[in-house]
């Protein structure tokens, strides 16, 4: 008799005749020096019990001298426990039926393949794997590896797992038989895992959901043609908060019917969403809040000539991400009643590029988000519906946005809502291209810049919505293809008159040393607020003078033909009244000045001593239209003077305020 039949009859009371043709191979291989892999293949049955001896006892070993076991077409009767056990060996399984549960809680073992085979629930809680674990084509109802040390990679080929409730697969106790108390509904249950190597799950059906919290991945995770039916009672397919990859990971064809949580992950390469469909069962679709990782990409797959896009239903959340390199979106995302997508907050070291197949239902949220390089935006974006009928229909709400050099708006650019860029801070240029614009009801503004900061805008007549510039500043505009009446008419174009607006006009005209057009900006500026609805009775009198006479202060010889005017009238009124007698030397006129028409109606229009007005009087009993006409020419010509003397004074003042381009 053998050694391991001497010593499996001490620890079994009756071998099976298979097992006892297993331990006489087994012998065999002490006398063959090729140290071989040992491969059992045998459609009868083994007892679980035979397989956990023979695998862990130590005595045992000494007379097992082949590399790796390889077990195939058998079935594994009862519970194969090894748990906290040192398997010294690699072990496969190929094409076995296991009608028990599986356990590694705590071992230590070399590689472990299973191929082909059923299983029932497989346990690797808190176990070291040195080499790799590896499922290949395998059907299983649940995979835990819960703090488990794998030095090698992980496999997931082909395989299909199913979820356990409290009475296991379908109603009955399953091959999992837990206790009554038992629940899981988590299809691969690995919170707190450790790979050295790769995380690779490849045309992979999981019924219940997937838990990677926490994770730690020395390598990549790549999923690939993975489909995650079930969820679990927060909702997610995919718990992977937290998780860290030293390398990139990809996601290609991956469908989820729930949602993927990302938060607080940490990816030391990019991230790649290709092909993926989400539709989560209300609220977040997709949660990366906090996310790190060098790129993220959402692209579509094109595979045979067919494109299979990113179709995301529910929010997107990158709120608070950092990501050093790009992020480029396409396909689509849709949360038509709230945030389709949420950047708020996020760090992007290169640039954000939605692509020309990007299409959103819903807001796309970019509220404080920085970017090192620039911004574009394409594709379709359409507002949200949101939950109040009086709220703004916003398409793209960018408050506080920072672009740290372009920010351009395509052709292919089209939003139905509001695009919002409230006090943006654009480092160089703004370009705005002809896109597509809509937004019905009220005049709300399309493009709305107010209080945002650019460097340059670089535009065209036809590219401009109707828009808000109120208090944007900026220090540039394209030349080509506008003139100042052209950049009026654009000015024109906002829903509300913006007095800034106009300021900030003027001061960039006056930068390039065009006086002129910073002028005649200004006094349109003026003209606007004279045809303002609110404006009162007196200030709109007021206005008008001042546009007559002066041009607001910006044209001083217009008051010139004013005075003219008056001063020649006057000269009619008083030759006609000398002649008639109604003008008489006045007491201290002793003959020394004779009276001129022309210079006595000069004296009294401006206030200038020509001794006119001293030495000749107008006589008591006179015609009421004399003393009327002076009172009325002296009124006016003070009031013309005095436009004239504040008009000189004060033109430096105001192109002086349009430097400042009342900025604030």
């Amino acid at each position: 008799m053998g050694k391991l039949l001497a010593l499996a009859g001490k620890r079994f009371e009756k071998l099976e005749p298979i097992e006892a043709l297993l331990l006489l191979v087994l012998e065999s291989y002490l006398e063959d020096n090729s140290l071989k892999p040992f491969c059992l293949e045998s459609t009868n049955r083994i007892r679980s019990r035979f397989l956990t001896w023979l695998l862990t006892d130590q005595e045992a070993q000494k007379y097992i001298r082949t590399p790796s076991i390889v077990v195939r077409y058998a079935v594994i009767e009862g519970d194969l426990d090894l748990s906290y056990a040192t398997l010294y060996r690699p072990l496969r399984f190929e094409n076995c039926v296991f009608d028990g549960r599986i356990f590694l809680r705590g071992a230590h073992t070399e590689r472990v393949e299973f191929q082909g085979c059923e299983l029932g629930c497989f346990y690797i809680d808190s176990a070291e794997v040195d080499g790799d674990l590896v499922f290949v084509g395998t059907l299983g109802q649940l995979i835990s590896g819960q703090s488990a040390k794998i030095k090698g990679n992980l496999w997931f080929k082909g395989i299909n797992i199913w979820s356990i409730g409290p009475q296991g697969v379908g109603g009955g106790a399953g091959r999992c038989g837990q206790p009554p108390d038992f629940i899981s509904d988590v299809g691969l249950n690995a919170p707190g895992l450790r790979i050295g190597g790769d995380l690779v799950l490849q045309a992979t059906r999981c019924q219940g959901p997937i838990n990677l919290v926490s994770t730690h991945i020395g390598g990549a995770l790549r999923l690939l043609d993975v489909e995650v039916a079930g969820v679990d009672g927060k909702g997610h397919a995919l718990w992977a908060d937290y998780i860290r990859v030293a390398g990139p990971a990809l996601l290609d064809s991956v469908t989820c019917g729930g949602a993927i949580s990302l938060g607080g992950a940490d990816f030391g390469g990019q991230v790649t969403f290709m092909g993926v469909r989400v539709a989560a069962r209300g609220g977040v679709a997709l949660k990366a809040s906090g996310v790190k990782a060098r790129d993220v990409f959402f692209r579509d797959k094109e595979a045979s000539g067919e494109v299979a896009p990113v179709m995301i239903q529910g929010e997107v959340r990158l709120d608070g991400a950092r990501i050093e390199g790009s992020l480029e979106l396409s396909g689509s995302f849709s949360e038509p009643n709230g945030v389709a997508i949420d950047l708020s907050g996020a760090n992007v070291g290169s640039q954000v590029i939605f692509a020309n197949t990007f299409r959103s239902k819903g807001e796309v949220r970019m509220v404080a988000t920085e970017v090192g390089i620039a911004t574009a935006f394409a594709g379709t974006f359409e507002k949200s519906q949101g939950d109040h009928p009086g709220s703004p229909a916003l398409a793209v709400e960018a408050s506080h946005l920072k672009v740290g050099h372009n920010l351009v708006i395509s052709e292919s650019f089209s939003a139905s809502g509001i695009v919002r860029f409230y006090g943006a801070n654009i480092g160089s240029q703004l370009v705005l291209r002809k896109a597509t614009w809509a937004c019905g009801g009220e005049p709300k503004a399309h493009l709305d810049l107010r209080n945002a900061r650019i460097g340059r805008i670089s535009d065209t007549p036809e590219s401009w919505p109707l828009f808000d510039l109120d208090g944007t500043v900026y220090e540039d505009l394209e030349e080509k293809g506008w003139d100042t009446k052209g950049r009026l008419a654009w000015l024109r174009n906002q829903p509300h008159f913006r007095p800034r607006t106009y300021s900030q006009l003027a001061y960039v005209y006056w930068k390039r040393g065009d006086e002129a057009a910073a002028t005649q900006v200004l006094m349109a500026r003026q003209d606007e607020r004279l045809l303002e609805k609110g404006l009162g009775c007196c200030a709109r009198v007021g206005f008008w003078i001042a546009k007559s006479t002066i041009g607001y202060g910006y044209r001083t010889w217009r008051v010139l033909p004013w005075l003219l005017v008056l001063t020649l009238l006057g000269y009619f009124f008083y030759h006609g009244a000398y002649s008639q007698g109604h003008i008489v030397p006045s007491a201290e006129n002793r003959g020394f000045v004779v009276f001129s028409p022309f210079l006595y109606s000069l004296d009294l229009t401006l206030p200038i001593d020509l001794q006119q007005e001293k030495y000749w009087v107008i006589r008591r009993g006179t015609p009421w239209w004399l003393t009327s006409w002076l009172s009325v020419q002296i009124i006016a010509g003070w009031v013309l003077t005095a436009l004239f003397i504040a008009s000189v004074s004060g033109l430096a003042r105001r192109l002086g305020e349009a430097t400042m381009g009342e900025k604030g």
